[in-house]
């Protein structure tokens, strides 16, 4: 559970997530809106 009682296992990275959390360990990235940038920043 996180900080806000939900469940990590509820949330499932998409493709681009995952390419996008791997990228952004080395180098800041933009991403648009809508594309899971909060879910993205808990997968950090």
């Amino acid at each position: 559970m996180d900080s806000m009682g939900l469940s990590n296992s509820a949330y499932r990275s998409r493709g681009y997530q995952l390419e996008m959390l791997e990228a952004s360990r080395k180098e800041n990235i933009i991403m648009d809106t809508g594309s899971g940038k909060t879910h993205m920043h808990v997968s950090r």
